[in-house]
């Protein structure tokens, strides 16, 4: 399972083609934590348009699978912020924001 990071998804919502048609090529499954939900709620309620935006995320969110961080055993994150995920060193963290 691989586990899309919050910056990730938004790159998602802003409709980022390239990182779309990559995570499109992917053939393992892909997932969210819920810790992302909340990180993208929180950010959408800031944002300039929060009706909107709030929307976005609900349509999103029924596209993939939500899972609780605590028990789930990812083999891989995908971030743009993978020095946030350095003190986990069997956590496998690619940077797929740079293509």
């Amino acid at each position: 399972m691989i586990l899309l990071d919050t910056d990730v998804c938004v790159e998602i919502l802003r409709k980022n083609e390239k990182l779309i048609h990559r995570i499109e090529q992917w053939d393992d499954e892909l997932a969210i934590s819920f810790r992302t939900v909340t990180e993208l709620y929180d950010g959408a309620e800031r944002s300039s348009n929060p009706k909107k935006n709030c929307s976005l995320i609900g349509e999103f969110l029924l596209t993939i699978p939500i899972v609780h961080s605590e028990v789930v055993k990812a083999s891989k994150l995908i971030t743009g912020n993978w020095r946030h995920f350095q003190r986990f060193p069997n956590l496998v963290v690619e940077n797929w924001m740079t293509i």
